[in-house]
C-alpha cells in the first residue's frame, strides 16, 4: 500500500520567515508583557503585503510553529540586539550632545563670566612678566661674574669667529674671481689645439 499524502505543503520546504520572527522578538524583548501571538498578529498586521501565504490565519500558524521549535535562540538573538542597540551611540545621541554643549556655552557667556576670565588673563600675563623680569636679572648677574679664565675662552673664540669669516670671504673671491679665470684660459688652450 502506498503512504497516505498528507494535505497542504510539504514541511520542510521553507519559505523564509526569519525577519518576521526576528521582529516578534524584538517586541517581546521590547514588552516582556506581550504575548507571543499578540507580537505575531501586529507584525502580520504592519507586514501585510510582505509575508507569503493563503490568509493571515496561516500565516499566524507558520509563524506559531516556527516561534515554538527556536523560541530560545530568537529570543537571545533579540537580547543582543536589544544590548547593542543600546551600547551604540547614534546620530541623534551626537546632535544632541551637540546641542547640550552649544546650549551650555551660550550659557556660560554672560558679560561676568567674559569680565572674569579677561581679568584672569590678565593676572597670567602680569605674573609671567614678573617671572620674565626675574629670570633676566638673574641672567645679567651670572654673566656679570665672569673669572679671567671664561674671558680668555672668550677671546680665543671670537678671535676664530673671526678666522672663520676671513677664511670664508677669501674663499667666495676664489669661488666668484679666480675659478672662472681658471675656467676660462683652459677653454682657450682646448680652442687652440
Amino acid at each position: 500500500m502506498t503512504e497516505k499524502r498528507m494535505r497542504g505543503r510539504p514541511t520542510g520546504t521553507g519559505i523564509d520567515d526569519q525577519r518576521f520572527l526576528n521582529e516578534v522578538a524584538d517586541l517581546l524583548e521590547n514588552d516582556p508583557r506581550m504575548k507571543p501571538t499578540a507580537a505575531m498578529r501586529h507584525v502580520i498586521k504592519i507586514r501585510k503585503g510582505q509575508w507569503n501565504a493563503a490568509s493571515e490565519e496561516a500565516m499566524m500558524r507558520r509563524l506559531q510553529e516556527k516561534w515554538k521549535a527556536s523560541k530560545s535562540v530568537l529570543q537571545n538573538q533579540a537580547k543582543a540586539r536589544a544590548e547593542e542597540k543600546r551600547r551604540s551611540t547614534t546620530l541623534v545621541d551626537l546632535v544632541n550632545i551637540g546641542l547640550n554643549v552649544a546650549q551650555t556655552i551660550k550659557a556660560w557667556q554672560t558679560p561676568e563670566n567674559i569680565a572674569l576670565l579677561q581679568r584672569a588673563a590678565d593676572n597670567i600675563a602680569a605674573m609671567l612678566d614678573k617671572l620674565g623680569e626675574g629670570i633676566s636679572q638673574v641672567n645679567l648677574a651670572k654673566h656679570m661674574i665672569i673669572d679671567q679664565n671664561t674671558q680668555r675662552n672668550l677671546s680665543e673664540a671670537s678671535r676664530r669667529i673671526e678666522e672663520m669669516t676671513r677664511v670664508s670671504l677669501q674663499f667666495g673671491i676664489l669661488q666668484d674671481q679666480i675659478l672662472p679665470k681658471i675656467a676660462q684660459d683652459q677653454l682657450k688652450l682646448a680652442s687652440k689645439e
